[in-house]
């Protein structure tokens, strides 16, 4: 079954509330939630719109771009803000988001508000160079520090919370899924070392949102090392644009270890016959999959979240490139981060602890003329604008029909797993 959600209606709220799309391509029923949550916008009927694992009785954990969002203009920084916390809450504890077999009404036990939102302070979503006399310094990659924690208002017992890889056992784990992928030769098979859940439709044909699966999909992908994923993504760029160096510490990367037949259908007439070029489609996170648990073994067999699904070049398929990896947020990193807030029964002070580029931001609005501004000094910080980007003929499909300055080119604009901003130029365009 599917929950179909009126097009006019998401784009309409899609600017301020994240939203989903769909989930794991390739993917098979999960027999059981666990840690699992899904994040809901409390504005939109509680719809689905991203992923969470449970940490802590009173923490999830997700990405930061469900929670940050866009204004009218998104490669400005000025423009962005954080989702209230009175519009999100969270469902738990069920593998369908349906309430009941038969449709018939049920009592309400397994939803809590979010009561406070915490941003990483060093979230950037937006790709920046800092120009200067010197030369050119790289500020951010797209969606760089892609992780947030939610606070619920009542404590979540009743499940237990995913376990965190430290840096000692992530230490431990890493060495092994690296071992794993550089060991491959022609013909072996990838390995299934990690796992991952979400919500959401099962079918790679709906870019538009129009529907999302009630069931839970899991999947196992392939542990990709982050050296070789930035030779992938990043090899013969200006500057980096998604992971920042070769032994950047803070993601991983991983690939499909399943493939199909990719079959374009034309969403303007689904009626029409799939049309199959010799194109390949693979198991993957996708949209609305953003925040979900990654997970991984020790040697004892004992499962660790190791990452936080955070996003992935826009190719097409929009999810499930065989060979182009999706990159995500490794928990270790930001394990000292994340334990300052668990286990504390008092609530931060502030309902929403944003980034530090949304109060940079709001700092320079508030700040007088005559204090100084963005103009003095050596130094400019610009965002850059991508290379092949050229988003092509969106009344004709996802990606076909390219106009010359894109080369034939799919382009490598970042977007996160939930393809907020991609999303949202395409609905109004295609809506409105």
């Amino acid at each position: 079954m599917d929950i179909t959600m009126n097009k006019w209606m998401l784009a309409t709220f899609l600017s301020s509330v994240a939203l989903n799309g769909y989930a794991i391509t390739l993917g098979d029923e999960a027999t059981e939630s666990r840690y699992n949550v899904s994040i809901r916008s409390s504005e939109m009927a509680e719809f689905p719109i991203c992923m969470g694992s449970l940490v802590d009785r009173y923490w999830v954990l997700t990405a930061a771009h469900c929670v940050v969002m866009p204004g009218d203009d998104e490669e400005s920084e000025k423009d962005y803000h954080v989702t209230l916390p009175g519009k999100l809450a969270i469902t738990f504890g069920s593998i369908s988001l349906e309430v009941s077999d038969d449709g018939t009404p049920s009592d309400i036990n397994n939803i809590i508000n979010v009561s406070h939102i915490v941003v990483h302070p060093s979230y950037r979503r937006v790709h920046q160079v800092e120009m200067t006399e010197l030369g050119d310094e790289l500020i951010s990659t797209t969606m760089t520090d892609d992780i947030a924690l939610l606070r619920l208002e009542l404590p979540l017992d009743s499940i237990a919370p995913v376990t965190l890889a430290s840096p000692a056992k992530m230490a431990e784990i890493e060495p092994v899924l690296m071992d794993a992928w550089r060991a491959l030769v022609g013909g072996d098979t990838r390995p299934s070392n990690i796992h991952l859940a979400g919500w959401g439709s099962k079918n790679e044909q709906d870019p538009y949102a129009k529907k999302v699966s009630v069931s839970l999909q899991e999947t196992q992908l392939a542990y990709f090392p982050v050296l070789e994923c930035f030779n992938r993504l990043e090899s013969g760029k200006n500057y980096p644009e998604f992971i920042p160096n070769s032994a950047d510490p803070s993601k991983f990367c991983t690939q499909p270890t399943k493939w199909s037949e990719y079959q374009y259908i034309d969403p303007d007439d689904p009626e029409e016959e799939p049309i199959y070029e010799g194109q390949l489609v693979g198991n993957s996170a996708c949209l609305g999959d953003s925040g979900t648990a990654l997970i991984a073994t020790d040697v004892n067999n004992t499962e660790y979240q190791v990452g936080v699904a955070s996003g992935g070049p826009l190719v097409e398929p929009i999810c499930g490139s065989v060979t182009i990896p999706n990159f995500h947020s490794k928990v270790s990193y930001y394990y000292d981060w994340i334990q300052e807030y668990l286990g504390n029964e008092s609530a931060p002070e502030s309902t929403i602890v944003p980034p530090e580029f949304i109060e940079n931001a709001n700092q320079s609005i508030d700040a007088p003329e005559d204090e100084g501004s963005a103009g003095d000094g050596d130094s400019d910080e610009v965002t850059l604008p991508e290379e092949d980007t050229e988003i092509c003929d969106e009344s004709a499909s996802v990606f076909k029909e390219c106009g010359e300055s894109s080369s034939g080119s799919l382009g490598t604009l970042g977007v996160g797993l939930l393809g907020l901003i991609v999303l949202y130029r395409r609905l109004r365009n295609r809506v409105l």
